[in-house]
């Protein structure tokens, strides 16, 4: 009944905390993206999984990356890193924006360019010419089954108006995702020596592309048909290249859907989803020989829900439910804290093995004075998960009698009282203790941030070197 009052209670608590750290918040995230930047950089160079981490198989392909779809914690990767070229699973990207931008019954008019611009011999859905339409839909699945690359460029030139538009779309989608070494310049992924992405970006770029049902639908699709119509008399009959869906030659218990590559230059290329009692993974592997992308793909998805599982950090980490004494939430929290807990579908990813005890934590405050922050949780210092922290409205119901709001100067509805209380509200804030310390705080950082910056501009000096060496490598 008092559901609406006590939240905004809380929530006036949380906001009240947002802005009475806002200079040492500010300094915080100058010095944290730099420290992130630099984080990247470093795990370039091989740094992260733990040294206790279950022995992983050995794989034949020159990159591949094991990641958990919830929480996007990788549990092996093979020079994830390393620039490659994708070849048609570069038309994950291209549906995810497709999906984005576009609605499933609009038409799409090929062009020219669409239909004879590409490569003679490559995968098509066929019988299209120039001036054909067909609808987003139909297009989708011709180019997410048949691997069509005119589909491909058609939704290009559909969504952005030209080709150049639409890889600059897809780069500015893939700098958004986090993903630093991957760079676009079609939507099929034919060759081109400037077209490249990593392992570790493309599976950034399939989890993303997995919070849309659409895409689910269309990857685990294994046949489908497009009707007759009347710019083709025949039905075109697509067929899902990937062979671990049901039904194909290296059919695997759990899959559901991913895309398939090849170009000369790419070799093989593969990205895989599957799903077991709870856990979604998503494999990349790289320039791999046939069939081994969908023999380590196998074994690395074997991996990964053999030696791994869900452990809800809610049900396990009590130093964050709301009563407990002494609780790990920040000071400033005061009398909020009582009421906050960890979100209870929230979830880290641990090694069967491993004891959720051994694992450490970290709590951050959010920026947008919306939600209590995140903590997020450590394995050997390895990110496993994150969880959202929540307010329990049942705790503090039971504590809280309704009488015990009547002078709080909220609400029911949740606004303010007299203008004497919105008066005193503002006088407590601007006498708060931390504040000054939280200004000097705030000036360190920012001095600690510049000294930093120095340290890493000579890191990414170094790694613009080597990436420059592995380009002229890839181009021999």
């Amino acid at each position: 009944m008092y559901e609406g009052l006590l939240l905004g209670i809380i929530r006036e608590r949380i906001i009240m905390i947002h802005k009475t750290c806002k200079v040492l918040m500010s300094g915080i995230l100058a010095f944290g993206i730099l420290l992130n930047t630099a984080g990247m950089a470093l795990a370039e160079e091989g740094a992260g999984i733990p040294d206790d981490w279950p022995e992983a198989p050995q794989i034949m392909g020159d990159a591949a990356i094991l990641m958990e779809a919830g929480t996007g914690t990788v549990l092996y990767e093979k020079n994830s890193y390393e620039r490659h070229y994708p070849a048609s699973i570069t038309k994950i990207m291209t549906a995810l924006l497709a999906l984005e931008n576009c609605s499933m019954d609009e038409m799409i008019t090929f062009s020219h360019n669409s239909v004879y611009d590409i490569d003679p011999g490559c995968s098509i859905i066929g019988d299209i010419d120039e001036g054909d339409q067909l609808s987003m839909e139909k297009t989708m699945y011709g180019m997410m089954l048949n691997s069509g690359n005119e589909a491909a460029y058609g939704i290009a030139e559909h969504v952005a108006g030209d080709l150049p538009s639409f890889a600059e779309m897809m780069n500015q989608r893939a700098r958004e995702l986090g993903c630093l070494d991957t760079h676009f310049v079609n939507a099929n992924g034919l060759h081109n020596d400037d077209h490249y992405t990593t392992a570790y970006d493309m599976a950034l770029i399939s989890r993303e592309a997995l919070k849309n049902e659409e895409f689910r639908k269309i990857v685990r699709t294994v046949r489908y048909t497009i009707e007759p119509d009347a710019y083709c008399e025949e039905p075109r009959y697509m067929k899902n290249h990937h062979k671990m869906l049901p039904g194909g030659a290296y059919e695997y218990p759990g899959c559901i859907g991913g895309k398939t590559g090849y170009t000369l230059r790419a070799n093989q290329t593969l990205v895989t989803f599957a799903k077991r009692n709870g856990i979604e993974l998503i494999c990349v592997t790289l320039n791999e020989t046939s069939p081994n992308q969908f023999l380590d793909t196998q074994a690395l998805l074997d991996y990964g829900f053999d030696q791994f599982q869900r452990v809800n950090v809610a049900d396990v980490d009590t130093r964050y439910q709301a009563g407990q004494e002494p609780g790990l939430f920040p000071d400033q929290f005061m009398d909020a804290a009582p009421f906050l807990k960890l979100n209870p579908s929230d979830y880290v990813v641990l090694p069967k093995s491993a004891d959720f005890a051994n694992a450490t934590s970290e709590y951050q405050l959010s920026g947008n004075g919306e939600d209590a922050g995140t903590v997020k949780y450590y394995y050997g210092g390895y990110p496993i998960g994150s969880a959202k922290v929540v307010v329990d409205v049942t705790e503090a119901s039971d504590i809280f009698p309704v009488n015990a709001f009547a002078n709080s100067g909220v609400s029911a509805s949740g606004t303010e009282g007299k203008d004497s209380d919105k008066k005193e509200a503002r006088e407590e804030k601007k006498s708060h203790p931390l504040r000054t310390f939280f200004i000097v705080i705030g000036v360190i950082l920012g001095i600690a941030a510049v000294l930093f910056a120095a340290a890493l501009i000579r890191v990414r000096i170094l790694r613009e070197k080597r990436r420059r060496q592995k380009r002229r490598k890839y181009r021999r």
